[in-house]
C-alpha cells in the first residue's frame, strides 16, 4: 500500500454508528448517507492537525459522550471503525497481543506524533464480547464466559507488557467492572478538544452537556472550558495580556497548561 494511503476500517460485528445529542438519553444513529460526510470530515481534520489516525468515542454510555469537540489526547483508538493514513514504519506495528491491538496501535501513533483525533460525540454499537467467533475463537475454554476469561487474563498481560513499553503514556491497571470493559489506563496527555466547527459553538455545547451529567459532568465541562481558553483565547484577550504582561503572559499561559495537566493526571489516578 502506498505511503499516505487513506484507510478507513470497520469491524463486522458494528450494527451501527449513532451520536449523541446534548441532554438525550440514549443515542441517535447516523442518517442514511451522512457516514460519507464523517469519513471525508475525518481526513480534513488529520491533515489539519497534522494527525495521521482518528476513531470514534470507545464508550457506548451517553454519560461519556459530549456533544461536539474532537479529543487530541493519549487515549484509545477503537478498532470497531477508525481511519488512518499509511506510513511503512515499523515503530506504528502492534506486536505484543491481538488482545491489546487496538490499545497498543493507539499508544504507537500518539508516542509518533503527539496527537490521536477521537470524535466525542460518535459511537459504534458492537457487541466484542458477545459472540462465539473473533478472539473468543483463539481462547481455550468449555463455554463462551470461560473464553471470554481468558480473553481477559491475556489483555490484563499484556497491558503489563505495555507498560514496560510506554510506561510515561500509561498508568496503574484500573479495576475493571465487566469483562468488556478495557483494563489499559491511559495518561491524560495532549491538546484540548478540537472544535468540530467554531470554538464559541464547542464552549456552548460543553455548557450544555455539563446540565445533563451530574456534579462529575459539570466539574469536566469546567475544567475543559479553562483549557479550552488558554488553547483558543480570544484576541483582544492575547493582545491586552502580551501589551501588560510582555513575556510574563506567555509563561503564565505555559504554567497555566501545566497546572492544568497536573489536575486532569490527578482525577485519572483518583478515578482509576
Amino acid at each position: 500500500m502506498d505511503e499516505g494511503t487513506y484507510v478507513v476500517s470497520f469491524d463486522d460485528d458494528v450494527s451501527e454508528i449513532c451520536w449523541y445529542t446534548p441532554g438525550s438519553a440514549a443515542l441517535t444513529p447516523l442518517p442514511d448517507g451522512t457516514l460519507e460526510s464523517l469519513i471525508f470530515h475525518a481526513h480534513g481534520q488529520l491533515k489539519r492537525h497534522r494527525a495521521y489516525i482518528w476513531g470514534l468515542n470507545p464508550s457506548m454510555n451517553v454519560r461519556n459522550l459530549w456533544s461536539d469537540g474532537i479529543s487530541c489526547r493519549n487515549g484509545e483508538i477503537n478498532g470497531f471503525c477508525y481511519g488512518f493514513l499509511n506510513r511503512h514504519k515499523e515503530a506504528l506495528l502492534p506486536v505484543v497481543s491481538d488482545t491489546a491491538e487496538d490499545a497498543e496501535r493507539s499508544l504507537r501513533f500518539f508516542k509518533e506524533d503527539k496527537v490521536v483525533l477521537r470524535y466525542r460525540m460518535y459511537t459504534g454499537i458492537t457487541r466484542c464480547f458477545g459472540y462465539e467467533e473473533g478472539l473468543q475463537k483463539l481462547f481455550e475454554g468449555a463455554s463462551l464466559r470461560e473464553r471470554k476469561q481468558a480473553r481477559k487474563a491475556a489483555e490484563e498481560l499484556a497491558f503489563e507488557q505495555l507498560r514496560k513499553l510506554f510506561p510515561g503514556q500509561l498508568m496503574a491497571r484500573r479495576q475493571r467492572k465487566t469483562l468488556a470493559t478495557l483494563a489499559v489506563a491511559f495518561r491524560p496527555l495532549g491538546g484540548p478538544p478540537v472544535p468540530v466547527t467554531s470554538v464559541p459553538a464547542l464552549r456552548q455545547a460543553n455548557k450544555a452537556d455539563s446540565k445533563h451529567k451530574g456534579a462529575q459532568g459539570a466539574s469536566q465541562a469546567c475544567e475543559e472550558a479553562e483549557i479550552i481558553d488558554l488553547a483558543f483565547p480570544e484576541r483582544g484577550a492575547v493582545r491586552a495580556r502580551a501589551i501588560a504582561g510582555g513575556a510574563k503572559g506567555s509563561s503564565q499561559r505555559d504554567s497555566g497548561r501545566e497546572r492544568l495537566q497536573r489536575r486532569a493526571e490527578h482525577g485519572a489516578r483518583r478515578a482509576s
